[in-house]
């Protein structure tokens, strides 16, 4: 790559994903990746869902507690505020993210995390 990808802590990136940037990349704690997802851009907020197959393309930035739905196209320079829930080719703003959904996120967190530890005390 042609800049530093900082990824914060208990942040899970999915098989098959791709992470690659021209900018200064920022992804942030607790953030969930799903499988087979573009990221090219300069932010992704903490605690913050990107669905499977999505793509965020260049100098886009992602806020905090956001879902970008699977599948969805998030646009070169498109700003996504936080709390934001975006769907669609191009993505589009839908709504705002409820306290349950970002609890949804949390503990999808927190499964993987717990999952790691395990793996970690078996030796794998």
């Amino acid at each position: 790559d042609h800049a530093p990808i900082v990824i914060g802590n208990n942040a899970q990136i999915e098989d098959n994903c791709t992470v690659h940037s021209g900018m200064p990349m920022a992804i942030g704690d607790n953030v969930h990746i799903g499988h087979n997802v573009v990221v090219h851009c300069s932010r992704i907020g903490n605690t913050t869902l990107i669905g499977n197959h999505a793509t965020i393309s260049e100098y886009a930035e992602v806020g905090d507690f956001c879902v970008v739905a699977a599948g969805a196209l998030v646009t070169p320079g498109m700003k996504i505020p936080e709390r934001t829930f975006v769907v669609g080719v191009p993505a589009k703003v839908k709504g705002e993210v409820s306290e349950d959904r970002i609890a949804i996120t949390k503990q999808s967190v927190d499964i993987y995390v717990k999952m790691s530890k395990a793996y970690k005390e078996q030796g794998l």
